[in-house]
């Protein structure tokens, strides 16, 4: 039959080629909506129907000829392998999503996001004529098209239909008037749109956000302030929901209602060692239970297998580098000239290091030989002729008082005597003199003593020659007289209680402003400091020489990697690697570097090792980040063989590196020795928390036998009552509420409220604050696990301030009054928004989350998680192989 039937193929050549035809026009026009306009068909369903054409054709071609069935079996074989073939192999047109309005392929939701671009380049090239944010229209990703397309099913179906005039006010409203008809036509030029297909872009998502309004559960979206719409995350839903009185009440509960607590923790791991073995069966089934989660730790177990990746890459040895960098005396004196304020004494340090021990007692004599004539004589033309008379000694009780004061006090000026009362105004009459006399960094005249000191000529040095001490001391007389017996008893306050207002000029400046007014000092060039120097500059000179060394390595790489890609063949692609690790080693020792290989790690294991913290010239994200990270659909970004460049600084370290191969996530095998101890593990902690329990019960009933006193009821008793084991210990906690806001900090408040943190209770989440403010009174003993219930905590509550179980006391109602002033909504929503805002914005999130899911839920929205797969694998085979 073949040999006929290829025989008749030859002698028939102008009949096939109108067979070929008419069926490429039947395919053209039929076969799309044979699918029904959504995407094609099964492989199965393509080779039946390309057979059953096949076979249509032929027997037409073989009846003339008496070999109909021929004809008809050979055309429907050849058609249904080839149409087989032909819809296996379309795979970007293949269905990616099922819905009850039909399919769609990858290809459909791609040109649907193509459309919905043009439109946000459009707004966005409004926005940059306008200079004003006009927002977009969503994200083009494939689930978002999905949701699109099926709105705009739902707007026909409900016989929604938006005309030209209400995309022309939607327009107005967005524009306001602030853009020409040149500019409009500029727009549409940049996003390359027609005005007509700009109308019917606008019309399609008016008409899908009308659906989402009159579908979505009704919640409060204020208005923005005006001026404040740029600050504005156009991705953020502003949406919230009232809150009812009631749950604005629990809210402030949670976040103004505070009590202490006695805790004593048990933890679970103490239990674990009195768990008998398991069954091979309870293992499994424990294994299946988590195999799908990834692990954290035994209180949190997970036995998928992470992502893993391997790198390769050159680093140098950096002392070797150091070697033959050794600066000499002139780059020192370089470096210190270049980045001299690296070396400045700070202010409190130049102070310090300048004043001489003795200094202030010179001071005080000299303040007291001059000071008191001061306070008799508010001439000053008298204040010098009476500075001898300073020299009587007080009463005998009055030095002792002060030599008491001095002795207790910590003061500096014991040889003061009548106008010891007035310490803190007394440097202001020296002051002025660091202006004057630099060298001193107190500001004290050192012939100043001496004048006071002589008898012969104090007249003649006050007036003349010193000017400037007898203006503060003029204006320092009120304050000296006013209370005099009071500034006795109390001279620390003497300058800021008696002081007249008009006087504050006079109050000695603080030592960080006396010093800053001077000029500043540095570190001198001593041994000390020329050593410190010399090692800045060989490290700097040595992670230069090896940073331009891996720089040049990193050429010789990309060459390597470009030839890697460059192969085709798997077999020639092995040997290419071998090639690679030996031509990679070889330069290594001939540029003194060293050719290193990671282990497989995962994202955890390669961030503490030094090249997976180390970043790559400005970037945020370490090499570990950039070596993991993943396009949208899961398919790496970073090729293998790529070569990089990354340092850490901070270690003296530089890489030149690669990623040589990666390992994706996995289910692990239960019966790998490694997985299975962990399994093992993981299982016996389980167990040991119904041990745990049963101890805290225990001992909670012990405690309240004994008047719910937790030291006596403990005392003398382990965590699992084996006298071998660890004693128990009681935590007693700061007064703290369930909740914490961080409203003083503008940029921490867009968060809201986070559960407080209880200092020695680790890993307090809501099921713990539950328990001690809703389940336990005041005074009550209970217990409850932490949040990744790996400790167990026994916990008294105590000084709980009213409201909870008052009963409708006094404090109860002082709360609600406090409660009926509170500011609910912010006013600068949503640049600052409230805690209850915060609260009621991720109530409305989880309600439009589910909102979503049950509309996917009655849409029969079914993604084809091979097909997703399978497209990660050809992307990821793609980037390896080309």
């Amino acid at each position: 039959m073949s040999t006929r039937f290829f025989a008749s193929v030859r002698r028939n050549q102008r009949q096939w080629m109108v067979v070929v035809t008419i069926l490429s026009m039947i395919s053209f026009l039929f076969l799309d909506n044979i699918g029904g306009g959504r995407g094609p068909m099964s492989a199965i369903s393509g080779a039946l129907i390309i057979g059953s054409l096949c076979a249509a054709g032929l027997t037409i071609v073989g009846y003339p000829r008496g070999q109909t069935l021929e004809y008809g079996v050979g055309g429907f074989v050849v058609g249904a392998i080839a149409g087989f073939i032909g819809f296996s192999r379309l795979g970007d047109n293949k269905p990616l999503v099922q819905t009850v309005y039909g399919n769609y392929s990858q290809k459909d939701l791609l040109q649907l996001g193509r459309q919905r671009s043009k439109l946000n380049q459009f707004m966005g090239a409004v926005q940059r004529k306008v200079l004003a944010p006009v927002g977009q229209f969503g994200n083009v990703d494939e689930p978002s098209m999905l949701m699109h397309q099926m709105l705009l099913s739902d707007a026909r179906k409900m016989g929604i239909r938006i005309s030209d005039s209400a995309v022309q006010d939607y327009l107005k409203q967005v524009l306001q008037g602030r853009l020409s008809r040149a500019d409009f036509n500029a727009c549409l030029k940049d996003a390359q749109v027609g005005e007509g297909e700009l109308y019917e872009l606008l019309k399609a998502e008016l008409a899908a956000n009308l659906v989402v309004e009159l579908t979505q559960p009704p919640a409060h979206a204020p208005q923005i302030p005006q001026g404040f719409e740029r600050f504005i995350n156009p991705q953020e839903s502003l949406r919230y929901i009232v809150e009812t009185p009631f749950q604005l009440w629990d809210i402030y509960q949670k976040l103004t209602l505070k009590e202490s607590l006695q805790a004593v923790p048990l933890p679970v791991k103490d239990f674990v060692g009195k768990v008998a073995e398991p069954t091979e069966t309870e293992l499994l089934a424990f294994f299946e239970k988590f195999s799908k989660q990834r692990w954290v730790s035994e209180a949190q177990p997970g036995f998928v297998q992470m992502p893993r990746v391997q790198l390769a890459y050159l680093t140098g040895d950096f002392e070797k580098f150091e070697k033959g960098a050794d600066p000499t005396d002139e780059d020192v004196l370089e470096y210190y000239q270049k980045f001299k304020d690296r070396y400045r004494i700070a202010p409190d340090k130049a102070k310090s290091q300048s004043e001489l021990p003795g200094t202030d007692v010179e001071a005080s004599k000299s303040d007291a030989d001059v000071k008191p004539e001061a306070d008799k004589a508010p001439d000053p033309a008298t204040t010098s002729e009476a500075a001898p008379k300073s020299e009587v000694a007080p009463p005998a009780d009055e030095k002792k008082s002060e030599e008491k004061k001095s002795a207790e006090g910590g003061d500096a000026k014991p040889e003061v005597k009548e106008s010891s009362e007035q310490p803190k105004v007394d440097p202001p009459k020296e002051q002025p003199k660091p202006e004057a006399d630099p060298k001193s960094s107190c500001g004290e005249e050192p012939a100043k003593p001496e004048a006071t000191a002589t008898e012969e000529k104090p007249a003649a040095d006050a007036k003349p020659a010193d000017p400037k001490p007898e203006t503060p001391e003029v204006k320092a007389e009120p304050a000296a007289e006013s209370k005099p017996e009071a500034s006795a008893a109390e001279p620390a306050n003497s300058t800021s209680d008696d002081q007249p207002k008009s006087d504050e000029s006079l109050v000695p400046p603080s030592p960080d402003a006396t010093t800053a007014s001077a000029p500043p000092k540095y570190r001198e060039l001593d041994d000390e400091l020329k050593l410190e120097i010399r090692e800045a500059i060989l490290r700097d000179r040595a992670f230069a020489k090896m940073s331009q060394e891996l720089d040049k390595a990193l050429d010789f790489m990309v060459r390597l990697g470009l030839d890697y890609d460059a192969t085709v063949d798997a077999t020639q692609k092995a040997e290419k690697l071998k090639q690679i690790s030996e031509k990679m080693t070889a330069y290594a020792q001939e540029h003194k570097l060293e050719y290193k290989t990671t282990g497989e790690l995962t994202y955890e294991e390669l961030v503490a090792e030094p090249i997976g913290s180390s970043f790559e010239g400005n970037k945020q994200n370490n090499v570990a980040n950039d070596v993991f990270i993943v396009g949208p659909n899961n398919e790496p970004l970073m090729p293998l063989y790529s070569p990089r460049r990354a340092d850490q600084r901070f270690d003296n370290q530089a890489f030149a590196y690669w990623k040589v191969a990666e390992f994706p996530a996995r289910l692990s095998d239960f019966k790998d020795d490694a997985v299975r101890a962990r399994v093992l593990s993981a299982w016996k902690f389980e167990q040991a928390r119904g041990l745990a329990e049963k101890r805290a019960e225990e001992l909670v009933a012990k405690i309240k036998a004994q008047g719910n006193d937790v030291p006596a009821a403990i005392a003398g008793t382990s965590v699992t009552g084996e006298p071998s084991d660890p004693a128990l210990t009681m935590i007693a906690t700061e007064e703290f509420t369930w909740l914490t806001s961080n409203q003083k900090v503008p940029s921490a408040s867009q968060r809201g409220p986070t559960i407080s943190s209880i200092p020695l209770v680790e890993g307090a989440g809501n099921g713990f604050m539950k328990v001690v403010f809703d389940d336990l009174a005041d005074g009550d003993v209970g217990s409850s696990f932490d949040d990744t219930r790996s400790t167990l905590y026994i916990v008294k509550v105590l000084n709980r301030d009213g409201g909870k179980n008052d009963e409708g006391g006094v404090a109860k109602q002082e709360r609600q009054l406090r409660f009926m002033g509170e500011e609910f909504d912010s006013k600068l929503f949503p640049i600052i928004k409230s805690p209850y805002q915060t609260f009621s914005q991720a109530f409305q999130s989880q309600i439009d989350q589910s909102w979503r899911r049950n509309f996917e839920q009655q849409h029969n929205v079914v993604w084809d998680e091979d097909a997703i797969a399978a497209r990660s694998r050809r992307s990821r085979r793609g980037q390896q192989e080309e």
